[in-house]
């Protein structure tokens, strides 16, 4: 203590023996840094927060929006994901594949109730077709073993049904039968109809020739000597010369044969029957002339 007062200088510190002394840093260069913490990892998601905010922030959803939205709607978009990859992944398994596929992710969607019901109609997955299904009027029905009862029913019924049918034939041959007969019937009576007809109007032709035969007679008995017919033009006809009231007849004369032509002309017109020599004009075979 004596040496140290009168002015010598105290030891230096061994070497190791240095106290625990912060030397501050010198200025702000080289300070010591914290370690960025991302909105991510501060709210335990998977998820970008940040990307979130940006494409909402892009999408001009609203002018303003609070810090938690972001959050919230990471939050809920990897809930979501969770689930559809969860399921998706059942899916896969099942179906003994180590890669989800879009089929797996239809399947994963359309069997669960609520997922199916959030990604209803307006949603279509590429690729995922649809679910295997066959509609239950397609599915053959199962037979089921019947009871004596039933049996017994049955045989009663495909009885009924049979008799029906026959006699459902039966009726049927029946009015078919009674058609034919009608017809037949209305045939007979047209028939018969068209006799009659056939057989009344021979009468009245034979009537109608009876009466066309005296006057073909009585246009024999016309016939003159000469047995020539002059045949007269309509003018001719319309300025016939009519004798004079004082001139006196005209005497004819006929011989023998013409007189017996005349006889048999009138014999034959009172019998109805017509004198076809006559007509002729005799034995001369001239034309019958009227002067």
């Amino acid at each position: 203590m004596s040496f140290m007062s009168h002015g010598a200088s105290a030891a230096p510190p061994p070497r190791g023996a240095v106290g625990k002394v912060r030397i501050p840093a010198k200025g702000g260069r080289g300070a010591h840094k914290k370690k960025a913490v991302t909105f991510s990892k501060k709210a335990g998601l998977t998820l970008s927060v940040a990307r979130v905010r940006k494409h909402l922030k892009l999408g001009k959803y609203s002018t303003r929006f609070g810090v938690g939205a972001p959050v919230y709607l990471t939050a809920v978009l990897e809930y979501m994901c969770a689930e559809v990859l969860e399921l998706a992944g059942n899916a896969a398994r099942d179906n003994k594949c180590k890669r989800i596929i879009p089929r797996h992710i239809t399947l994963a969607v359309r069997n669960d109730v609520e997922l199916n019901k959030y990604l209803g109609r307006g949603v279509h997955i590429s690729q995922g077709g649809v679910l295997p299904s066959i509609h239950s009027t397609l599915i053959p029905k199962k037979k089921t073993p019947k009871t004596d009862d039933e049996k017994e029913a049955a045989r009663l019924a495909r009885e009924a049904e049979k008799e029906q049918r026959t006699a459902e034939a039966e009726a049927g041959k029946v009015a078919e039968k009674e058609q034919r007969d009608s017809a037949a019937a209305a045939k007979a009576a047209a028939k018969a109809a068209a006799k009659a007809a056939a057989v009344a109007k021979v009468p009245a032709a034979k009537a109608a020739k009876a009466a066309k035969v005296p006057a073909k007679a009585a246009k024999a008995a016309k016939v003159p000597a000469n047995g020539v017919v002059k045949k007269t033009t309509g003018a001719a006809k319309k300025t016939k010369k009519t004798p004079p009231k004082d001139a006196a007849p005209i005497p004819v004369t006929r011989d023998d044969d013409e007189a017996d032509e005349a006889d048999e002309a009138d014999e034959a017109g009172e019998a109805g029957e017509p004198d076809y020599d006559s007509e002729a004009g005799g034995s001369d075979g001239g034309g019958v002339v009227a002067t």
